[in-house]
């Protein structure tokens, strides 16, 4: 890994428990900065572009690694077809468990947060 996108993931996983742990309306980029263990406050609009944009990029981040946890699956169970109605809601929850972090589970928590925006 490129210590670009090292530093790009520290970004996005220290806003993700910030806004967990507090909402959007209270975590600032310095706020973001500090938990990322960084000490240049540009660096959010050097990776990212914008504080928004860092926002979205942890979305697809995040679906990246579900998709991919989905697609094992899938594939562990020999394909698509003939899923249960609870095997297939399984299929989409199950994966959101391996994203527990020290902290918790902050992906749920930032989604509550981003959803609704």
């Amino acid at each position: 890994m490129k210590k670009s996108q090292s530093t790009e993931i520290r970004l996005m996983l220290a806003a993700e428990s910030l806004v967990a742990e507090m909402g959007f309306g209270a975590v600032s980029v310095r706020t973001i900065i500090k938990r990322a263990k960084l000490k240049n406050t540009s660096a959010i609009y050097y990776h990212f572009g914008s504080v928004e944009q860092m926002y979205d990029e942890l979305v697809r981040f995040r679906m990246l690694q579900l998709d991919t946890l989905r697609a094992a699956e899938l594939d562990a169970r020999g394909g698509k077809a003939n899923l249960t109605l609870l095997e297939c809601a399984r299929l989409i929850c199950d994966p959101h468990e391996a994203l527990w972090t020290e902290r918790g589970f902050t992906y749920a928590g930032f989604l509550v947060e981003y959803l609704p925006a």
